[in-house]
């Protein structure tokens, strides 16, 4: 999770999980976010056999205020 549309610079180590299952859904607390912000995302699965893919596109959402 990042300000910057090319995800660069992450805000915190708290959005750099591994799910450890087949799960798509990551919950964060709304304390966590900004109102009227912009968040830019993407995600990158690994293999059964630990290898890393590609990064997936980047997405975008902004908090309502």
């Amino acid at each position: 999770l990042s300000f910057h549309h090319q995800c660069a610079f992450p805000l915190s180590p708290n959005f750099d999980v591994d799910l450890k299952s087949d799960t798509t859904e990551f919950h964060v607390a709304a304390s966590w976010l900004n109102s009227g912000t912009t968040y830019y995302w993407r995600v990158q699965a690994k293999s059964d056999h630990e290898i890393w893919g590609p990064w997936s596109t980047i997405q975008s959402f902004t908090i309502k205020q």
